[in-house]
C-alpha cells in the first residue's frame, strides 16, 4: 500500500496527506491525519496520483510513500 504526502518545501517533512481530487474545481483534498489518507494498492497508481496533483497544484511538491 501506498500514500501521496505533501511535503513543505522549507523543511521537507511530510504536512498533509492526499485524499481526494475534485476536477470541477481543479483542487486537491488532503488531509492532516494520515490514517485518512487514501490509500493505493499499486506505486504506479500513486505515481499516477502524484503527477495529476502536480499539474493542479504546481505550487506543492508531493511525495508517494510505503503506507
Amino acid at each position: 500500500m501506498y500514500l501521496m504526502a505533501r511535503i513543505d518545501t522549507q523543511t521537507g517533512v511530510e504536512t498533509e496527506w492526499f485524499v481526494a481530487f475534485t476536477p470541477d474545481v481543479e483542487q486537491v483534498q488532503v488531509t492532516r491525519t494520515r490514517k485518512n489518507a487514501r490509500r493505493f494498492k499499486r506505486e504506479s497508481d500513486a505515481m499516477s496520483a502524484r503527477d495529476m496533483a502536480a499539474n493542479i497544484a504546481p505550487e506543492h511538491q508531493w511525495k508517494v510513500v510505503a503506507a
